[in-house]
């Protein structure tokens, strides 16, 4: 082969090679811009989604406040129609027909009264036998005219500090919680749900008459039972 002829060949080669890499070249360059435009995309989606799941949780918040609204409305209604049938009845006179008896309506729900000198002895959160024939009597009313009612159990005491009983008792607020709760599960087995029932003590802080007097003491010596109306 003519040297002319050789260095012809070779500089085909040359140029083929030089060929074939610009060609990987330009590829590289298409694959990085295509890796790099879905890479873009990707991202695009991703904050779509994101989006998407923002709006399916405020959805949910706004759907669950539209519910906590309407049911706070309807409460608001319901209160509204039993003050409105409440004003009522006192502008007639008439008494409450759904108020059961020896129970009083209040402005929070109706309540009976039971005095602590026929519930307990003097210092003793052990209900009497006359005691539980009042309450089995209360019983029968929360499971009649106020079934399925919220019903509160308040316990209160006169002003006299603790003594006599004082190794019982820490002060008023002590003894009062202990009639409540007595009361509390009296109540419970005579069939009111424990679920239903909630008991408060008050001590001597709500009295209803003067503790300067022996009577106006024993009318704060005293179990409330509540209905939530």
């Amino acid at each position: 082969m003519k040297p002319t002829v050789r260095h012809a060949l070779m500089l085909a080669l040359v140029g083929l090679s030089m060929s074939a890499t610009g060609c990987m070249g330009d590829k590289d360059q298409q694959i990085k811009a295509l890796n790099n435009d879905l890479q873009v995309k990707i991202a695009a989606i991703s904050d779509l989604e994101q989006d998407l799941a923002n709006s399916h949780q405020e959805n949910t918040r706004l759907r669950t406040e539209l519910t906590e609204k309407d049911a706070a409305l309807l409460a608001a209604t319901d209160a509204l129609d039993r003050a409105q049938a409440e004003l009522d009845r006192l502008r007639t006179g008439e008494e409450p027909t759904d108020v059961a008896s020896g129970w009083q309506r209040t402005s929070a729900g109706d309540k009976i009264p039971l005095s602590s000198d026929v519930l307990f002895s003097p210092g003793s959160a052990t209900l009497s036998a006359k005691g539980k024939a009042v309450l089995d009597r209360v019983a029968g009313d929360l499971q009649g005219t106020y079934r399925g009612l919220p019903v509160r159990v308040y316990g209160h005491t006169d002003g006299d500090p603790i003594k006599r009983s004082a190794k019982l008792w820490t002060d008023n607020l002590d003894l009062s919680a202990n009639r409540a709760m007595a009361v509390t599960r009296y109540l419970i087995s005579k069939g009111i749900s424990p679920d239903n029932v909630e008991t408060i003590a008050m001590g001597a802080t709500q009295p209803v008459a003067s503790n300067s007097s022996a009577d106006g003491k024993a009318k704060n010596r005293r179990v409330e039972v509540m209905v939530i109306r």
